[in-house]
Parts: structure tokens; C-alpha cells; sequence
């Protein structure tokens, strides 16, 4: 697999790639942690360009599916990037397996619309875009290769650097400020503890819940590899009923054996309780900003254990997510005594991060499909602050002072 070697050498094939096509088309799924870069950056780099997406105006930054039309540098017709965010390990693994998956925008019959400001294109409800089938051609990573199951020989442009933050919801006591790797091990073992233990006052005896992503996600796995609990061992999480910014329901995550079919964003692990997840750090992050002191706690059946009882989450979200979280009144937790900043991570004082990789399978796209993916990447760097954000969704790989071989691994120069 390459990586930064081929970063640089690819940097080379936008201006070097042949104009011979008339059009191209690339098929973005992966990370839901970058998104909101990757939108940005696939509008910077395009003129004359419009979209269509699915969500609510003007959030094209959480949109989980959005497609773009327009024109790149070096390449001649309609470049046309079609995303379709699944999480990152999910989408290196339909990238990896090279055949079609289904619900992708159909841009031959959607309605397209100017995307040079707000709302950024024609904004269809969530569910309404027309769909086509199409085989996944880029996946967008939190994770490397490594730390998957996917043995397809794939290429690896490392694109940027994805923060990340662990986060208290709204109802959480003050005292809750840090999480340590073991309280992290404490917590995901058991999928509750005691507020106390966070606190360091035994009075507390509230309890916090798990709440956090399914297997295929990136975010997922690089917080399991950067806490050392392990990226494939089993997790105990729940799935939270809410309306309205309340919770009224906790929920040990079923497995398939209790829920045949899981509802929209939510995966449910065949066979192991609690090892479900979101499907996307959008739903946890309405969840985390949400108050949750008289819910219901229920087992994996649905079966109400527990009625009327005041307890708080904590959950971990990329910087974008976050935000959104915490301007809904969750609160952002130092890590190991760390607090989440741009120079903290830049200079190895703060470590819950990994890369942005962008992979495709070897010698699978055309040169123009190539340009148009460097192009993408190219544009990563002046994106980071996308649709008008305060908070940065990333690093620029360019400014960073330190680096890791691993997800988890080492940090230093």
C-alpha cells in the first residue's frame, strides 16, 4: 500500500494528466467525520459548478449524500463527484470489493442547482433525491488500510489530519470535564458507569451511557486503537430515543436476533448486544445536545428496566459534529488531561487523531478520474473551515510538527 509517496506523485498528475475525455465521473463514499471538508473542497475546485444533495438548507456540510457538476482544471466535459457517506471502514470496503451499491444520487435525473452560496445547490428532503446503483470508485479514511480487513490492493493519498473530541452531553454534571483511557475501557466493557467515577464524588451515583458509532466506521476505530481497548473487540453502546431536544428513551443496542432490520442510520450487529452503532456522527451529535433527566432505560428487547431516571452520555465525534453538540449544550472533555486544540495536535501534546487517507484501488481510474481526485485533495487544505464554520473540521497535513505510522501508534517528529 502507498501513502505519502504517492501523495506527491499524484500532486504531479493534475498538471500531467492528458486531456482525452470528455467527461468524468468519480464516486466518493467513506468518512462522515470529513464530509463536510470533502463537500467544500469538491466546490473549490470546480467552476461553473452545482449540486444536489439530500438534508436540510443549508447544511450541505452534514449531508450524507450530495452530488456535484462542474468543471475542473485539465480535464475537458462535466466533471461530475457523486458522494455517499457510509463510514470509513464500510466504504474502503466497497471501494476495496470494486461492485455497485445502491442509493447513490442518480445525476442523470436530479435537479441540479447553482452551488456558489447558500444553500449550496438544489436541497432535496432526506429520502426524496432520485437513486441509482453505482460501484464506489474513492473511499475517504479516518483509518488506515492496516487497521481493516479489506485486502485490496489499494492506493493511499494521505489528505489532511481528522480530530476528534469525546463529549459529555447536555445533562452531564460540570464536574464531568476529562476521560482517561481507562475510564474510556471502563465505560465501553460495561456500557455504564457511575457519574462518581468521572466526578471523583461518590454522591454521584447517577449513571453515564455509552453512546458511539457502528463497526464500519472510522471514528469508531480510531478511537478504540487510540485508547489501546482494542479496534476489534466488542463494545457496549445505546441507541437514544429523543424529540424536540429531550431524550426520552435508552436503549441497549439490539442485535439482528432482536431487530431483523435496524432503522435509518443505525446498524445492528448480527449477533452481539450492544456492539451497534450510528451509521453517522450527525444523529449523535443532535443526541449529545439533548436533555436526558426522566428517560426510561430499556434492554436490548425493548423491554423498559428502569423508569424516570436522570442520567447523561458520552460519545466521540469529529470536530464538525462536535460543534453542533456543544452548541446544543453538550460539553467537550479533555483527553488524558488534554485539551483539544489546533496546536495541541499540530505539536503532539494532543493525540485523538488520525489521517484523512483517500484510497482507490491500483491502477482502477482513468487519468482524468485521477486529476479529478487530486484536485479534491488539492483543495482539502483551504477547505477546512467549510460552508463559513468558527470550528476547523481538520488539519492541513502540511502544518503538522509530528506524525504516526498507526492508527493509536506513537506520535513524535
Amino acid at each position: 500500500m502507498k501513502t505519502k509517496a504517492l501523495f506527491a506523485a499524484s500532486a504531479l498528475s493534475l498538471a500531467m494528466a492528458p486531456i482525452t475525455q470528455a467527461d468524468v465521473t468519480i464516486n466518493i463514499t467513506g468518512s462522515t467525520a470529513f464530509r463536510a471538508v470533502t463537500h467544500q473542497a469538491i466546490l473549490n475546485a470546480m467552476t461553473g459548478e452545482t449540486a444536489a444533495w439530500e438534508g436540510t438548507s443549508p447544511n450541505l456540510g452534514s449531508a450524507n449524500k450530495a452530488c456535484f457538476k462542474g468543471s475542473v482544471a485539465g480535464i475537458t466535459g462535466v466533471t461530475t463527484v457523486n458522494c455517499n457517506w457510509s463510514g470509513s471502514v464500510t466504504g474502503m470496503t466497497t471501494v476495496g470489493a470494486g461492485v455497485a451499491t445502491s442509493g447513490w444520487i442518480d445525476p442523470a435525473t436530479a435537479s441540479f442547482a447553482p452551488a456558489t452560496s447558500s444553500p449550496f445547490g438544489n436541497v432535496y428532503a432526506v429520502g426524496a433525491a432520485p437513486k441509482t446503483s453505482v460501484i464506489p470508485t474513492v473511499a475517504c479514511s479516518d483509518v488506515y488500510q492496516a487497521s481493516t480487513t479489506v485486502t485490496a490492493a489499494l492506493d493511499d493519498v494521505l489528505g489532511g489530519v481528522i480530530p476528534f473530541k469525546m463529549v459529555a452531553s447536555e445533562s452531564a454534571p460540570a464536574a464531568i470535564t476529562n476521560i482517561t483511557d481507562q475510564l474510556h475501557e471502563a465505560l465501553w466493557v460495561q456500557g455504564s458507569q457511575l457519574q462518581g467515577l468521572f466526578t471523583g464524588n461518590a454522591a454521584n451515583t447517577n449513571l453515564v451511557y455509552a453512546v458511539g458509532r457502528d463497526a464500519g466506521s472510522g471514528t469508531r476505530v480510531t478511537r478504540l486503537a487510540e485508547t489501546r481497548y482494542g479496534i476489534n473487540k466488542t463494545v457496549t453502546q445505546w441507541r437514544i430515543t429523543n424529540s424536540s431536544g429531550t431524550a426520552s428513551d435508552v436503549r441497549l443496542w439490539p442485535s439482528l436476533v432482536e431487530e431483523a432490520v435496524a432503522p435509518a442510520n443505525m446498524a445492528n450487529d448480527p449477533t452481539n448486544q450492544g456492539n451497534g452503532g450510528y451509521t453517522s456522527g450527525s444523529a449523535i451529535a443532535t443526541i449529545m445536545g439533548c436533555t436526558s433527566t426522566s428517560v426510561n432505560i430499556r434492554d436490548a428487547s425493548n423491554t423498559i428496566i428502569t423508569s424516570g431516571v436522570s442520567v447523561c452520555f458520552i460519545s466521540h465525534l469529529g470536530l464538525a459534529d462536535a460543534a453542533v453538540a456543544i452548541a446544543a449544550g453538550a460539553k467537550e472533555l479533555t483527553y488524558n488531561g488534554s485539551l483539544y486544540s489546533q496546536d495541541n495536535v499540530r505539536n503532539g501534546k494532543y493525540t485523538d487523531w488520525g489521517y484523512l487517507h483517500v484510497l482507490n484501488q491500483t491502477g482502477a481510474l482513468s487519468a482524468d478520474q485521477v486529476a479529478a481526485r487530486d484536485a479534491v485533495v488539492g483543495a482539502f487544505g483551504s477547505s477546512l473551515l467549510p460552508f463559513g464554520a468558527t470550528v476547523e473540521a481538520g488539519i492541513d497535513i502540511g502544518t503538522m510538527n509530528v506524525t504516526r505510522s498507526e492508527d493509536g501508534g506513537l506520535v513524535g517528529p
